[in-house]
């Protein structure tokens, strides 16, 4: 079960992890280029795919590592599982209460008539985004080195 689990954590924090950085690499700069209008329409357009998979990801991230962690032998391993465990658990903490409040103000936004404020609103998301790709990518990167130092 530890293998089958710590194999789950790696693949799905993996994935949350390659979603995130995609977005910053890729999707931000162009956010970022837009005008407010075009952002707000591009934003809203891909909010509902995003939602559709990295939410189920990110638990299941989470409850593989827990397992993981649960059945480590060895101390340093499970620090590692479990320190990978609090980084996508952040991921999970940044989405709900930070980028999801602003995903659903912009939702509520008329594409043609965005408020003085979407530029600042834009901005934060942006950077809470990147706080929870940094702490995507730890994630993933400690699952890893933990999968790898389990079975050298």
């Amino acid at each position: 079960m530890t293998d089958a689990s710590m194999v789950l954590a790696v693949l799905c924090s993996g994935l949350v992890a390659g979603g995130l950085t995609l977005v910053a690499l890729a999707v931000v700069p162009v956010f970022e280029q837009l005008p407010v209008a075009d952002w707000t329409r591009l934003h809203r357009a891909l909010d509902g795919y995003v939602d559709r998979f990295m939410p189920a990801l990110t638990i299941l991230a989470i409850v593989a590592g827990t397992v993981a962690a649960i059945l480590a032998s060895g101390t340093t391993l499970r620090v590692l599982l479990v320190a990978g465990v609090v980084g996508d658990v952040a991921v999970a903490l940044v989405s709900q209460t930070l980028n999801l409040p602003l995903n659903r103000t912009v939702r509520g936004w008329d594409p043609q008539a965005t408020p003085a404020t979407a530029g600042a609103i834009r901005s934060r998301w942006v950077r809470f985004h990147r706080l929870r790709t940094a702490a995507g990518v730890a994630a993933t990167a400690l699952f890893t080195i933990g999968l790898v130092l389990a079975y050298p």
